[in-house]
């Protein structure tokens, strides 16, 4: 189970024809990064599927996201919860965290944790990303992100 999932702000348009691929999804550059391929010099992974392209308007015109958020905390904590705020402390909804985990309504007597879910507003996790779209728009005019997901 997910901790939350997001609906794209456009549909997925696919690499531009003017942008250069090498093998389906490596992109010739010269910028330094971690996802350099060893296969292929002076490229950069673009991802693996989901390539699509926005304009610096297109984010600059969105609205941040408030969706469901589903994650894993202790049962006390749970107890002590007003629903709404952030619980803390707080996991990544998993099935793997190797202890007891259910639904609030569906407990065994030796749960440790509960999964929670809330409505989660994303305008302060986004604002650094929307304040450095900005300064890029301000600099070069209305940008174009590339992108793909691995």
């Amino acid at each position: 189970m997910g901790t939350c999932s997001f609906e794209f702000l456009i549909p997925l348009r696919g690499i531009p024809d003017d942008f250069e691929i090498v093998e389906d999804r490596y992109h010739p550059t010269i910028i330094h990064g971690e996802n350099k391929s060893a296969y292929h010099p002076n490229c950069i992974l673009m991802g693996e599927w989901g390539y699509s392209w926005i304009f610096a308007s297109e984010i600059l015109q969105a609205s941040a996201p408030r969706v469901t958020r589903t994650v894993v905390i202790p049962i006390d904590e749970y107890r002590q919860w007003d629903g709404i705020s952030e619980p803390t402390p707080w996991e990544w909804a998993s099935n793997s965290f190797g202890h007891a985990v259910g639904m609030p309504d569906k407990l065994a007597h030796l749960a440790e944790n509960v999964t929670a879910a809330w409505d989660y507003n994303f305008t302060e996790d986004f604002s650094y990303f929307v304040d450095e779209v900005h300064r890029l728009k301000a600099l070069h005019g209305d940008v174009r992100f590339i992108f793909g997901f691995a």
